[in-house]
């Protein structure tokens, strides 16, 4: 059996909508403990730090100045919030990009008011489908 636009659409916008409420830390927290068993049970190290190439020093000029930040070198501290908002976070929010741009709504609706044209759709001559396609072309 092959999926019609409306179900498409409703489909695609639930997965839009339970991504969009996976940000949270709660959704993070059962997933990171899933990762941290996983790798206790195969005796890999998530949180080891990469080698030092060089020790890191403050450059001369700033030798008598209060430096509170640096640039241009990599933070080490990859912790649970790290994880979270730099690659989690970061996933779903590019996952959710390329579905909003995929399923744009109008576009959906557009599709379903296309299908109502068919005489095979279930929803054939189905006005409150077909208004979307009206909508757009008057």
């Amino acid at each position: 059996k092959t999926l019609d636009y409306g179900t498409t659409q409703q489909l695609s916008l639930s997965i839009i909508e339970k991504l969009d409420r996976s940000r949270d830390e709660k959704s993070f927290e059962p997933l990171l403990e899933t990762i941290n068993n996983f790798c206790r049970q195969n005796s890999t190290i998530i949180n080891d730090k990469p080698k030092q190439r060089r020790h890191r020093t403050i450059c001369v000029t700033f030798k008598d100045s209060i430096v509170n930040s640096i640039l241009g070198q990599r933070d080490d501290n990859q912790n649970e919030e790290f994880y979270r908002t730099s690659i989690y976070c970061q996933l779903i929010d590019n996952i959710l990009i390329e579905l909003k741009d995929r399923f744009y709504l109008k576009n959906l609706q557009f599709l379903c008011g296309i299908s109502t044209l068919s005489p095979d759709s279930d929803i054939f001559l189905h006005l409150n489908q077909l208004k979307h396609l009206l909508v757009t072309y008057i």
